[in-house]
C-alpha cells in the first residue's frame, strides 16, 4: 500500500511540475539579425531555452540559462554567451517571466558584442485570436 501511495504522490507531483510550465517567446534583434529567442519556463527556473536566426533552420540551445534577479544569462555550446534584462513594456525591470514583455542586452563572443531587444510574441489560441 505504501509503494501505491508514493506512486500516486510521485504522478500528482509530475502533473503538478508540467501544469506550471510555461513557453515563451520573444521575437526582435540580435546585432542586425531577427531571431526568436523561446523559453520553456517553471516559476523562476528556465528548464530548456533555444534560439534560432530568421532565415535558418538550425536551431541553438543553450546549455546554461540563470536568472538572477532581473538578468537572464544564457549561454550556448558555441561560446555565445546572452545577458538578457526582463523588462516590461515600459523598459522598467522586472523580476519573473510572467511580467517580462521584453528582453534587453547584449550577446557576446570573443570580441563579439551585439545589441539585443526582443518582445514577447503570443503563442496561445487565445492570445492570437484577440486584435
Amino acid at each position: 500500500m505504501k509503494l501505491h501511495s508514493l506512486f500516486v504522490v510521485g504522478i500528482l507531483l509530475a502533473m503538478t511540475l508540467v501544469a506550471g510550465a510555461e513557453t515563451l517567446r520573444y521575437r526582435g534583434k540580435i546585432g542586425q539579425r531577427t531571431a526568436t529567442i523561446t523559453l520553456n519556463v517553471s516559476g523562476d527556473d528556465v528548464t530548456d531555452a533555444s534560439y534560432r536566426f530568421d532565415r535558418e533552420t538550425a536551431t541553438s540551445t543553450f546549455s546554461q540559462a540563470h536568472l538572477m534577479g532581473t538578468t537572464l544569462v544564457l549561454a550556448d555550446d558555441d561560446g555565445n554567451i546572452f545577458h538578457l534584462h526582463l523588462q516590461d513594456a515600459a523598459g522598467s525591470g522586472v523580476k519573473d517571466f510572467p511580467q517580462a514583455q521584453q528582453l534587453q542586452g547584449n550577446m557576446t563572443r570573443d570580441e563579439l558584442d551585439l545589441p539585443v531587444l526582443l518582445r514577447r510574441i503570443n503563442t496561445s489560441p487565445e492570445d492570437r485570436s484577440v486584435p
